[in-house]
């Protein structure tokens, strides 16, 4: 878990991040954790955006809800959503699965995406619970 967490922080503090099997490891596992962790929260929260024109950077968004991800089923999780009007929130790609353009841009608001989960999570009834704290554990991690 460790080698994961500090794996995202030091590429997140990285003028260019280096994409590679160690970096695609590490995204899988937090998307792993916030995806078990969300689903005993169950608190939305949506995210900075991570597009990858700075005109577009907000039709993009990370966004933890429950997402139609497999046909007929929800899955609480993080993901990169379609932000426009009347796309309703759709899911686009996991964190581990986006291209790496948008990569670079994920990992840049990574940190502060985490903390104000986390902050939304700690303000809301779940606030006390194990799995908020894992999360907080999660954002310092990362964020510092």
């Amino acid at each position: 878990m460790q080698l994961h967490l500090q794996e995202l922080r030091r590429q997140c503090r990285l003028p260019r991040p280096d994409p590679g099997p160690v970096l695609a490891a590490a995204l899988s596992y937090l998307d792993g954790e916030i995806e078990s962790l969300a689903g005993r929260l169950r608190v939305e929260f949506y995210g900075p955006g991570v597009g990858t024109d700075r005109d577009a950077e907000s039709v993009y968004r990370l966004v933890v809800r429950a997402h139609a991800w497999t046909l007929g089923e929800s899955v609480w999780g993080v993901r990169v959503c379609d932000a426009t009007e009347g796309a309703n929130w759709r899911a686009m790609w996991t964190i581990a699965g986006v291209g790496r353009l948008r990569q670079r841009r994920l990992l840049s608001v990574l940190p502060s995406f985490l903390t104000g989960y986390a902050e939304t999570v700690s303000a809301s009834p779940e606030g006390e619970s194990p799995s908020a704290k894992a999360l907080s554990d999660i954002a310092r991690a990362v964020a510092g």
